[in-house]
C-alpha cells in the first residue's frame, strides 16, 4: 500500500484524525512496480489494485460535509450503506454521528485501514463489507446510501443506480457526490428511469492549493 501518515480533517464541525497514503503517486508506481515483478501488468489489474482509495478526493470531502450537516438528529440509529468507500471519511462521519454503518469496497487494503481509522476517531458503529459492484449483490433495507465519485467510467452508472434502487428501503435516500465527470447525466438520467427523483446542490471544497465545486446529488424516491 505505500507509507502512511494521520493527518486532522473537519468535516462541518465534525473532527477526524485520518490515516491516508503519504505520497498517492509513489503507491502507484510501487504498485506497478510490484505487478511487473510477477509479471501481471495489465490495466485491469491496475485499476484493481490502485491505490487512490488512500486519498480524500474533494468529492468525498463534500460528501462527508453533506453528512455531517445531516447532523445527530439524522443520523442517529439510521442505517447507512456506502458505497465505494476508500477512506470511508462519509462513514467516519456518519458513525460518529450515531449511525449503523456498512462500508464497501473492493480493494484488498481498504479493510485493515478503515478499521484503523474507525478505532482511532471512536467509530465502533462502522463495519466494512467487500463488494464489486460488477460481481456481487448489494444488500438492502438502508435509510441512507452514499456514494462518492463513483461515475468515473460508461460502466459504473446502471451499476451504482441498481444498487442504490436495491440498497434503500422505503423512505430512504442517497447522497452521491460527483466533482462533474462526463458520466454523471448518465446516472442522473438512470436514476430517473427506476423513479428516483434527483435534487442537486453544489458544494465547493478545499483541493489545495486551491478550491474546487463538486456536485451532491440527493435521489429519493419520486
Amino acid at each position: 500500500m505505500g507509507p502512511t501518515a494521520v493527518h486532522d480533517e473537519v468535516f462541518s464541525g465534525v473532527r477526524l484524525a485520518i490515516e491516508r497514503l503519504a505520497d498517492e503517486g509513489q503507491a502507484l508506481e510501487a504498485v506497478a512496480a510490484a505487478l511487473a515483478r510477477e509479471g501481471e501488468v495489465d490495466d485491469a489489474r491496475l485499476e484493481e489494485l490502485c491505490p487512490y482509495f488512500g486519498v480524500i478526493w474533494p468529492s468525498a470531502r463534500a460528501l462527508a460535509e453533506a453528512v455531517a450537516d445531516l447532523g445527530r438528529a439524522g443520523l442517529a440509529r439510521r442505517r447507512v450503506l456506502e458505497l465505494g468507500c476508500g477512506l470511508a471519511a462519509p462513514s467516519l462521519v456518519a458513525g460518529l454521528l450515531g449511525a449503523d454503518v456498512l462500508a464497501t469496497d473492493y480493494h484488498p487494503d481498504v479493510p485493515a485501514l478503515l478499521a484503523r481509522n474507525a478505532a482511532r476517531n471512536g467509530a465502533p458503529g462502522v463495519r466494512y463489507q467487500a463488494l464489486d459492484l460488477r460481481r456481487d449483490d448489494v444488500p438492502g433495507g438502508f435509510d441512507l446510501v452514499l456514494a462518492a465519485d463513483v461515475a468515473y467510467v460508461p460502466d459504473l452508472p446502471p451499476r451504482v443506480v441498481r444498487a442504490i434502487d436495491l440498497a434503500l428501503a422505503p423512505g430512504g435516500r442517497a447522497l452521491i457526490s460527483d466533482p462533474g465527470r462526463p458520466c454523471l447525466q448518465a446516472l442522473v438520467d438512470l436514476a430517473a428511469a427506476r423513479g428516483l427523483r434527483c435534487a442537486l446542490e453544489v458544494r465547493t471544497v478545499a483541493d489545495p492549493p486551491r478550491t474546487r465545486d463538486v456536485f451532491v446529488l440527493t435521489l429519493t424516491r419520486g
